[in-house]
Order: C-alpha cells, then structure tokens, then sequence
C-alpha cells in the first residue's frame, strides 16, 4: 500500500504515543529515542523497492526490478521477512558505534512492522473500493485503480491533518540523508537476499529505490499532468496526487463496506482502521519493554496474514460494484 503520507502519519502518531509510554517507564532506554529518521523510513515498508532500478542514469537494475521483490514482500505472511529482519539487528558488528547503530537499524525493523500492521488492516478496506479481476487478484486496469484510490486517501489525509505542502511536493516527507541509506542499505539487503535466497543483488538495492522514488514523485507531482500521460492508467501515472476529491474516501460516513474474502459487511472509516494498527503496535512496543527485541516477542502479532490482510490461501471475491 504505498501511501506515502498515510505511513509517515502513522510514524508521527506513534512517536507522539512514545512520548506518552516513557513518561510512564522513564528508565527505559528506547531504540527509537533520536531515530526518527529509521522509524519513518522503516513505516514505508518495502515500498521503495516498487521503485528499484527503474530510472536510467540513477543506477539502472531492470533484471532485479523485473523480480518485483516489493510485490512479493507484502504477498508473505511475514514471518521468516521479520525474524531475519530481527535477527539482523544482532548481526552489526560491535565496534565504537555498534549499539547506536544497531538501535537506528531496530527503529527501522520496529517501522517495517509498523507498516505491515497498518496495512493488514487498510487493505481489505482499499481492496474493496479499488477492485480486482474476477481471478481476486489485482491486474490491469486494477494497478492503477488500486494506486489511485491510495493517492486519494493520501490528498483527503493531507487537507483533514493542513498537510498542504505535501500535495506539491509530496517526496520532501522522505529523508534520504546518507549516513542513514547507508546503515539500511548495509542491512536491510541481506535480509531481502536471505528471504528469497537470492545473493544477486545490488548493495545500495534499498537507497536506489528510495532515491528513485523521490525522483518520481517529483516528477509526477510537478509540472503539467501530460507528464504522466504516456504512462497511460498504470500504477506509475497514479503517484501523481489529485486536485480534488469529491468521494468519501476516509468513510468518516462509515458507510456500509465488505471484506474482499468473506464478504462480512464493515462499516469502520479508514481513520478507525489506523488506530486499529496502532493500537496493536502499542502494544507490540510494551511487550518490547517488557521481553525484550526478539522475534518471539514480534510473532504474537503474526497471525497468518498478509500485507493484504488475508490469510495466504484466501480469494478476493466481494467489491464494490461500481468497480466491476
């Protein structure tokens, strides 16, 4: 789900509710103090590997883009991603900035998880709204469907939160300073090699899709929208945020929706489904506190799960009509 605004929210959300948990536990020593960076970075998930060697003369890589290995994450469940994932962190090397590295890079972790939580619970929502073939599975037209409906959850966020300035420039929410692309690059890559037990990877895979997607927002986001025509209704064209809105896309109206699997009629506002996640993450961190950064302590939050909030053998069958 690459809301960029909606996953940068759901950080800020968060860290204001740090703030809150360390008033009440003071002695604890948090890897996300002075990490913000890492945990923004980490809450986009591995959505800027959508956009991995895909601009030439910015490091071209199309053999690993084609191998889509940012589709192919939210597809998992997500338990061997985030136990390598939790392992990694205890493979730094100790050296005169080991642990403060080592906390940056459990910032980033603790984000990845942020968003795969927020979109377990979204998804099913979007998934409904935005449609898929009659094989449940999101193809053609339903690329862009999907992608633009996100983009128009991202425009509704920016007016209800006075996030203007996103709407022009939509790539300064990412951060791309060097010191922190390098430590996640150095990383986060030998957990994606290890997932898919590929060792033919690029080793700045992570920076370069960040650092494409960037680029590609700004150019999508400025500038006449002849831009983006050549790319026709793709999920690329869709990055380019609307001038206006009209639907109720947050369902503030909570308006009857169903789940794409069970067809289960659902009435939460997307606003509701975020605190859902958020909830859950609050929880993750006492636990945290309490047991330890662990993948023992991260695994009672996998349930079997998705990205997509369905379970791996489900089919989407139930969405809106009007999508058909």
């Amino acid at each position: 789900m690459p809301n960029l605004l909606t996953h940068y929210l759901f950080a800020k959300r968060f860290s204001l509710k740090v703030e809150e948990i360390h008033r009440q536990n003071p002695d604890y020593q948090s890897f996300l103090t002075n990490n913000f960076e890492y945990l923004a970075l980490g809450t986009q998930g591995p959505d800027p590997l959508f956009y991995m060697g895909i601009i030439p003369f910015h490091g071209l890589h199309l053999k690993t883009a084609l191998k889509k290995y940012g589709n192919k994450i939210h597809k998992l469940d997500g338990k061997k991603y985030f136990r390598f994932l939790v392992e990694q962190c205890y493979r730094i090397v100790e050296s005169d900035n080991g642990d403060e590295e080592r906390r940056s890079f459990q910032a980033f972790v603790f984000g990845q998880f942020a968003h795969y939580l927020l979109d377990r619970e979204c998804h099913p929502y979007v998934l409904y709204k935005s449609g898929f073939d009659e094989n449940g599975r999101i193809t053609g037209k339903y690329h862009y469907q999907h992608a633009a409906f996100e983009a128009q959850i991202d425009y509704c966020l920016a007016k209800k939160f006075k996030m203007d300035y996103f709407l022009s420039d939509p790539q300064h929410i990412l951060n791309s300073h060097r010191h922190p692309l390098s430590l996640i690059d150095l990383n986060y890559v030998p957990v994606i090699k290890r997932t898919f037990n590929d060792n033919k990877l690029p080793k700045d895979m992570y920076s370069n899709g960040l650092n494409n997607m960037k680029r590609w927002l700004s150019y999508t986001n400025h500038g006449h929208k002849i831009r983006v025509a050549f790319f026709g209704k793709t999920n690329l064209s869709a990055t380019r945020l609307p001038k206006e809105v009209k639907e109720d896309v947050l369902n503030e109206k909570r308006r009857m929706w169903l789940d794409p699997v069970t067809g289960e009629e659902r009435y939460e506002s997307f606003l509701e489904l975020n605190s859902i996640a958020l909830e859950k993450l609050e929880a993750l961190y006492y636990d945290i506190i309490k047991y330890g950064f662990n993948f023992e302590t991260f695994s009672k939050y996998i349930d079997g799960r998705n990205y997509y909030g369905t379970q791996l053998e489900d089919k989407w069958a139930f969405k809106d009509e009007k999508k058909k």
